[in-house]
């Protein structure tokens, strides 16, 4: 008798089109389903079909695929093939995202597939809601990734949780204020394949804060060093400039680029965020010449960074009410004059779940406060005092303009100079380039949803 085919599915993003790392929150799903069920990855970022003889489709749902999700949903229900979501949005807009799909799992699902199986063979899945509660990382099984295919960067999660709290994030509420580590006898059964590939650690912040989380920090950079990767990223916090040791041995790993959210140049919004770690290095931190506190933290963040030649992917918001042109005209400056390798400008966007969105609907701030359910997924979800429309598109262009195709040429040349690591110089150039060319064909072809959203407002 065949198996019964069940499809997890990631659906496609609005924002970006094309090949992605793949789900690996999907493959480690997959690593739960009983072995008498066909499962498969389908990956609709990247064109992949949902095969006609799927019997179950589970599907994880972010806010930016919400809208998607839930058309590709009905769609389903209407063939007959019952639908399960889950991840961050239906975890934070239950009743919403119940209205989409036959059941809904709330949080981590790890956990939840034997008694959602049972009720999906029993027929009784249909309003089904499922909260499993916090999952224990010492359970973890290795993820099935022979359903993701090949992507250009694997991907690894060693924890989650996170304890910065920050307004504009979601993840402390979701996953709680303490680091959940997976073992490390199991994260180096993980690693054991990725002999001379590239590997991205998804940890929300793989250093953490304090000593406990440096210790592990150390453990998990021998196990890096041990597989003998091509090189790996990771997302980390301004703190880990504080610690040589870590940065050595990141480097001596394989290291070739961090992700850290320096956010703003702004004391006022970094308080009002409680982005208190990035405070709390630029209030021990002397301006020097023409920077201000923030700024020389930053720069000798990143200068420290790169001296042990790895690469800083640094990210920052902006449109937001403590937002002028002279001070957007500021941040383009110093992103050039820091010499960070590559910087992500995105306009403040509050999602569900986090204490900025609870925030905004209280004071009506919001377009729209369902706006991933309209037919274009808005650049803009509000108007910040000091801007207009036409303020917040031109910035959007020249924060965009800076990493063109010469410009990202000439900057992973740079990169290569300060950090004297190639993978760092190289993985930088195709990152500008890649941000580059995703936001113009965005906007391109959605440029009148974006004058008509700002328009009206």
């Amino acid at each position: 008798m065949p198996k019964k085919k069940i499809a997890l599915i990631n659906p496609k993003n609005p924002l970006r089109e094309g090949a992605s790392l793949g789900s690996l929150s999907l493959a480690t799903n997959a690593a739960f389903i009983p072995d008498n069920y066909d499962v498969v990855v389908v990956n609709q970022a990247s064109g992949e079909k949902i095969p006609r003889d799927t019997k179950l489709a589970a599907i994880t749902v972010n806010t930016v695929t919400a809208r998607n999700a839930y058309n590709l949903s009905e769609e389903l229900r209407r063939a007959g093939i019952p639908t399960v979501f889950g991840g961050v949005h239906p975890s934070v807009q239950t009743e919403e995202a119940r209205k989409y799909a036959s059941a809904v799992v709330v949080g981590e699902g790890e956990t939840v597939w034997d008694q959602l199986l049972d009720d999906f063979e029993t027929g009784k899945l249909e309003g089904k809601l499922y909260t499993p509660g916090s999952f224990d990382m010492a359970e973890s099984r290795l993820p099935r990734r022979e359903l993701m295919g090949q992507p250009f960067m694997n991907t690894l999660q060693t924890s989650r949780g996170c304890p910065l709290g920050c307004d504009f994030c979601s993840v402390t509420n979701l996953y709680g204020s303490k680091y959940k580590y997976k073992p490390l006898e199991l994260v180096e059964e993980e690693l054991a394949p990725f002999k001379g590939r590239r590997v991205f650690l998804v940890d929300d912040n793989f250093f953490g804060v304090g000593e406990a989380s440096a210790q592990r920090a150390k453990n998990l950079m021998g196990l890096l060093k041990k597989a003998n990767l091509k090189s790996w990223m990771g997302q980390t916090s301004i703190n880990i400039a504080n610690n040589p040791e870590i940065l050595g041995l990141a480097r001596e790993s394989g290291a070739a680029g961090f992700y850290i959210g320096f956010e703003s140049l702004s004391e006022s919004f970094l308080d009002a965020m409680s982005k208190r770690i990035n405070l709390r290095q630029a209030r021990k931190t002397i301006a020097i010449g023409e920077y201000t506190e923030v700024e020389a933290a930053y720069a000798g963040a990143v200068r420290t960074i790169q001296d042990h030649g790895i690469g800083v992917f640094g990210s920052f918001i902006y449109g937001t009410d403590h937002d002028t042109n002279r001070s957007l005209d500021r941040l383009r400056w110093f992103i050039g004059k820091s010499g960070m390798d590559t910087a992500y400008v995105k306009p403040l966007t509050p999602l569900p779940g986090t204490n900025v969105y609870d925030d905004f609907v209280r004071e009506g701030k919001l377009f729209d406060d369902t706006y991933w359910m309209q037919d274009n997924y808005p650049v803009f979800t509000f108007k910040p005092k000091n801007l207009s429309a036409k303020d917040l598109t031109r910035n959007a262009e020249r924060f965009v303009g800076m990493y063109n195709l010469p410009n990202s040429l000439w900057g992973a040349a740079k990169t290569l100079a300060r950090t004297k690591n190639p993978e760092a110089a190289f993985l930088s150039g195709i990152s500008n380039w890649g941000n580059y060319a995703s936001y113009t064909a965005f906007r391109r072809e959605n440029s009148d949803a974006i004058r008509d959203t700002l328009g009206s407002h």
